[in-house]
């Protein structure tokens, strides 16, 4: 979505940071080409967006976890292709729904033993966020409120390549 390229541009620019943003198909980037840092904001049945949009419940096609899991799965394999030694992907969905969270991490770290999960940590200068992150170190969320604001639900894992 180039109107979201532009918002993710503009908010980086405000906080000081100038990477390189691409807008491309990520399953065919050249697997020669490596990155320091990955993020997937993955394709998922966006039920962690319920309390904004609750007409989720009410559409007249289903999501098809089937195909969704597949690219959730695709997307992880092939940034694990292109991420460089010591190099980071961040893997998040507007989903809580283990289906698109857990089970695709513990999948991909299966398949994949040079990745594990770094930890999310809340520390003093956050919000105090500590109540966001599992045990294991993702943050997980349903819907709720939290503090003074409301929030969608969501996950997100930090993994890092480790050979």
């Amino acid at each position: 979505s180039k109107r979201r390229i532009q918002t993710l541009k503009s908010n980086l620019n405000r906080l000081k940071f100038n990477p390189k943003v691409l807008n491309k198909d990520f399953i065919k980037f050249d697997k020669n080409e490596k990155f320091d840092f990955i993020i997937i904001d993955a394709p998922c049945s966006a039920i962690g967006t319920i309390r904004k949009n609750p007409e989720i419940f009410f559409k007249s096609k289903k999501p098809d976890f089937s195909k969704l899991n597949k690219l959730q799965r695709d997307l992880l394999n092939k940034s694990s292709k292109l991420v460089k030694n010591k190099g980071k992907i961040i893997y998040m969905v507007c989903s809580f729904l283990q289906s698109e969270t857990l089970d695709i991490v513990k999948e991909f770290l299966k398949e994949n033993t040079n990745f594990s999960v770094e930890k999310y940590k809340a520390n003093k200068d956050t919000l105090n966020v500590k109540s966001l992150i599992s045990q294991e170190g993702y943050l997980l969320t349903p819907p709720k409120k939290f503090k003074k604001y409301y929030i969608d639900g969501f996950f997100s894992a930090q993994l890092i390549r480790n050979d």
